[in-house]
């Protein structure tokens, strides 16, 4: 069943509505700490920003703005609402732009003194403002369990499914012939992970990702494939109002029928790997000075497709 696709121009109408309705929420609760923001402003260099073998490096600026909202609820459940818009710019690479609204439902349910039922509804809508073949409405669900098994060690994984409806990309038929329907990707998936902090100022996490790509355009079933994704993380405060974030992954994904480029009877395969290093300096306690490096590689039995670059950048994040 495919979703109502609404136009881009209702789309972009309808967040300024949502933001206004947070905006709202904390005169209406009496709760405290029920309402939270951040907004941040972010540039930075990209020096692969066409993700190819050509490394054609650009300078981009990101800003954001996130809200969410705690309901008030029984001590057994946590409901939340969030939403808000990342917009982001490259000055040439402008097909590489995206505006990038986001709405969220969380509803958390304890159903023992250390056990946690996790549902969530996520919406996006990925708007590539220069490139609309791939903008993009985006639902995805997710059901899990979370389990406290001490002080130290937390244990969470769940079920997820998501729908990837694209705006104006049509599909294909076998034969590589463009048929007058949109095409659209469903993605089953599962997730574990571990967390570990062995002090106040420390978190470790560790885990797993598994999910399948299934898309309707059908010419060598080019965009199927599944993904094995392994990643580790530690967020550390080194200093009073100096924190450290890093994170690596690796994922391994195997196309179904995507044959390489002069390579009969050869499928694709590709492995791609990330690593992010930041550090935040809290200035004050509502104003935040953030530094980022970013690594990423793609490794592919289609050498034509490999690339790797790299991203610094430079943020301030507001909170209130």
């Amino acid at each position: 069943m495919r979703f109502a696709q609404p136009s881009m121009t209702s789309a972009k109408a309808f967040f300024p509505l949502v933001l206004a309705f947070f905006v709202c929420l904390p005169a209406a609760s009496a709760a405290e700490d029920a309402f939270k923001a951040k907004a941040s402003l972010v540039t930075g260099y990209d020096n692969n920003s066409g993700l190819n073998q050509s490394k054609k490096g650009d300078i981009f600026a990101q800003e954001s703005l996130f809200l969410n909202y705690t309901l008030p609820a029984a001590k057994w459940t946590k409901l939340k609402i969030s939403g808000g818009a990342l917009n982001s710019n490259y000055f040439e690479a402008t097909d590489q732009n995206i505006f990038l609204p986001s709405l969220g439902l969380d509803a958390d349910f304890r159903l023992a003194e250390a056990t946690t039922l996790e549902t969530s509804y996520d919406f996006q809508y990925v708007d590539f403002v220069n490139n609309e073949g791939v903008t993009l409405f985006k639902n995805e669900w997710r059901a899990g369990l979370r389990q406290k098994i001490d002080k130290r060690w937390t244990l969470r994984g769940g079920l997820s499914f998501s729908v990837r409806d694209y705006e104006d990309r049509k599909k294909r038929d076998g034969g590589g012939h463009l048929i007058d329907e949109e095409r659209q990707d469903t993605r089953p998936g599962l997730d574990t992970e571990l967390r570990f902090k062995p002090d106040k100022k420390t978190l470790l996490k560790a885990g797993y990702l598994y999910y399948v790509n299934d898309s309707n355009d059908l010419f060598n079933d080019y965009y199927d494939y599944s993904a094995h994704q392994v990643f580790f993380s530690v967020s550390k405060k080194l200093l009073p109002r100096l924190s450290l974030f890093y994170k690596f992954s690796i994922e391994d994904r195997a196309y179904d029928e995507r044959p390489v480029a002069g390579v009969p009877g050869l499928v694709q395969d590709d492995e791609n790997l990330a690593n992010l290093l930041g550090l935040t300096y809290q200035w004050r306690s509502d104003l935040a000075l953030t530094a980022n490096f970013s690594y990423r590689e793609k490794l592919s039995n289609a050498n034509a497709l490999e690339y790797s670059g790299v991203i610094t950048s430079l943020g301030l994040r507001y909170s209130f």
